[in-house]
């Protein structure tokens, strides 16, 4: 279990699909709620406008995205 406001971080390190069960607080099940869409994503990165629609729901949502420098404290 992953404690509120710990860092944390998922990744899939084997070479077939992953999945996982998660149990979220209701400010994430929100926040996913927000963001979500039955569309797959376009290939390649977000573009900034997406990401910029994500960063404004993590402010409204109390949602903190760490940079690569902060990952690694």
């Amino acid at each position: 279990m992953v404690p509120s406001h710990a860092r944390h971080n998922y990744s899939n390190a084997g070479s077939v699909p992953a999945a996982m069960t998660v149990v979220l607080e209701q400010q994430m099940i929100d926040f996913f709620e927000e963001l979500g869409t039955t569309q797959p994503p376009e290939a390649g990165p977000p573009s900034a406008e997406m990401m910029e629609r994500v960063m404004q729901s993590c402010a409204r949502h109390g949602i903190v995205i760490l940079d690569q420098a902060e990952r690694a404290a």
